[in-house]
């Protein structure tokens, strides 16, 4: 799974999710080919938190440069595989959000 923040030069949330896609495995996305699922919000005592979830739907498995200065390594696997992976704070429930998982 990607993550990311906007940063100052992103002008809104799909160029922050194009420059962190790029960024992070190498991979050119086109901005129309990116679908707004919907935000997943939550709330911490330190600090609120909103997930915007996007669908990009790929003809094929693309080839991917993994940025390892972001990510140790990556592989393919189901939404119901990446639940058990130790993920950051509730991207287990966006994954059941956005897959309709109970």
């Amino acid at each position: 799974m990607l993550a990311g923040k906007v940063d100052k030069g992103d002008k809104d949330l799909i160029d922050a999710l194009v420059r962190e896609v790029k960024e992070e495995i190498g991979l050119m996305i086109k901005k129309e080919d990116c679908r707004y699922f919907d935000g997943y919000y939550s709330r911490y005592p330190e600090f609120d938190y909103i997930y915007h979830v996007y669908h990009l739907l790929l003809k094929e498995k693309p080839v991917i440069n993994l940025n390892l200065k972001e990510h140790k390594d990556m592989k393919w696997i189901t939404p119901k595989d990446a639940l058990k992976l130790n993920l950051i704070p509730d991207e287990d429930k966006c994954i059941k959000w956005f897959y309709n998982i109970d």
